[in-house]
């Protein structure tokens, strides 16, 4: 029992939730950005998959066999999974950058066969309108860890080392 508490608190100081996870300068915008809207929003990403599984995707249905569409849901739903675990513990952020590209990729997709198929309907519309609204906030994710990614990768060189003119 005392191994199993030790390594639940080993993963609790590994998750964005452990306190001096998120640095001070950063925590009143970034705190309620990284410990909850991104998780939450990961995890309503993962039920829309696995509806997706069960129902179908009526766009992508007419576009692709039946499998496809099928398996791409399932593909949504593992990056989701992914991309949780990657807004969960920091350490995994290139691990949610590749889940986030991903499904940044299936939903351009879907907002793609939304407006080929269908011959816009208003009802077309509107949910073409709501993907995009969905691309948002992954979006703007990726655009942070590529900014967090140049900090920590940035370092400015002396002059005269190779690379430098």
């Amino acid at each position: 029992m005392n191994k199993l508490k030790r390594a639940l608190a080993r993963v609790g100081r590994a998750s964005i939730w452990a306190p001096g996870a998120i640095p001070p300068d950063e925590i009143k915008y970034a705190g309620p950005l990284k410990r909850v809207a991104l998780p939450v929003f990961d995890l309503l990403l993962i039920v829309g998959g696995i509806y997706a599984v069960q129902s179908g995707i009526p766009a992508l249905d007419t576009l692709l066999p039946d499998a496809a569409s099928n398996a791409l849901g399932i593909i949504f739903v593992v990056c989701a999974v992914v991309c949780l675990f990657g807004a969960a513990f920091p350490r995994l952020w290139p691990v949610e950058m590749g889940g986030k590209i991903m499904l940044v990729s299936i939903l351009g997709m879907y907002f793609v066969a939304l407006r080929t198929v269908g011959g816009g309907t208003s009802t077309r519309l509107f949910v073409s309108a709501a993907v995009v609204w969905g691309l948002v906030l992954p979006v703007l994710r990726l655009w942070y860890l590529g900014v967090e990614y140049a900090g920590r990768h940035n370092k400015p060189r002396r002059r005269g080392t190779k690379g430098t003119k």
